[in-house]
């Protein structure tokens, strides 16, 4: 892909030769025309090319996170928020499943937060709480749960990061099923930390089972101060599988010129 800064005929959309020409995120860009070829789909090339599926079927619901916790990094590298994720997580996706305690859903330099207890009570709600690390009371504290059961996750809340504990209801398919967690802490300026990463074993009521942060040390159960978020927690988004990669995606593998077989 190729930023395009006027010229002899000005900006132009559609196929001219072996040029495409078109608008992206309000810029004009240039990239070279597909070149047909003939698809061996050869072992390897089926194998990526799962990989690559199962890697956008999961970014696809963490859309809204990934603008926050990622937005920083994509404009430093002229890409979405999507593809940042994915060349950030490419390793964390393999034959045998997900490498779920190393994924990334932001990359920054404030001070993260590291979590200190974990727990899903039969009802389904979730409890999580975490020491400051630093940082200011005032950042937000944003939350992200997955189920792999269901094949889905979602936005579920936002705390300060001096109330050190929140809580919040989970969706009914999440009940019983293995869930998995990941926050980060966003500052007023827009600045973002590194993602923390927790899981509670399934089905307890309280517990701190395979904790860890975003240096992968695990968490000692810390005692923090209680605090639950004031006010009625945003509505949580439906938890639905996603049925194909979201169009912002889908565009970015072509505004990017490379097709990985």
């Amino acid at each position: 892909m190729a930023q395009y800064f006027q010229g002899i005929l000005g900006p132009f959309q559609g196929v001219v030769g072996p040029v495409v020409g078109y608008m992206w995120r309000d810029r004009w860009c240039m990239r070279a025309r597909p070149r047909h070829y003939h698809d061996r789909q050869s072992d390897a090339q089926l194998a990526q090319r799962s990989r690559f599926k199962a890697m956008i079927l999961f970014a696809s619901p963490a859309t809204p996170v990934l603008r926050i916790g990622l937005h920083q990094q994509a404009q430093h590298e002229a890409i979405t928020e999507g593809n940042v994720f994915l060349r950030l997580n490419k390793e964390c996706f393999s034959g045998d499943g997900v490498d779920y305690a190393r994924l990334q859903f932001s990359q920054g330099h404030l001070p993260g937060v590291r979590v200190t207890e974990c727990a899903v009570s039969e009802a389904g709600v979730a409890t999580l709480r975490w020491s400051k690390e630093g940082g200011r009371n005032e950042d937000r504290v944003h939350f992200y749960a997955y189920c792999p059961a269901c094949g889905t996750g979602l936005p579920v809340a936002t705390a300060e990061r001096g109330r050190k504990r929140a809580q919040f209801v989970l969706p009914q398919e999440f009940a019983g099923e293995e869930v998995h967690f990941w926050l980060f802490a966003e500052g007023k300026g827009g600045e973002v930390s590194g993602t923390a990463y927790a899981r509670p074993e399934a089905g307890s009521e309280f517990g701190l089972v395979g904790l860890e942060n975003d240096e992968g040390t695990s968490a000692d159960g810390e005692a923090v101060a209680d605090g639950f978020v004031e006010g009625a927690l945003p509505p949580l988004l439906q938890a639905a599988p996603a049925e194909g990669p979201p169009k912002t995606l889908a565009r970015d593998r072509d505004v990017g010129g490379k097709r990985e077989d």
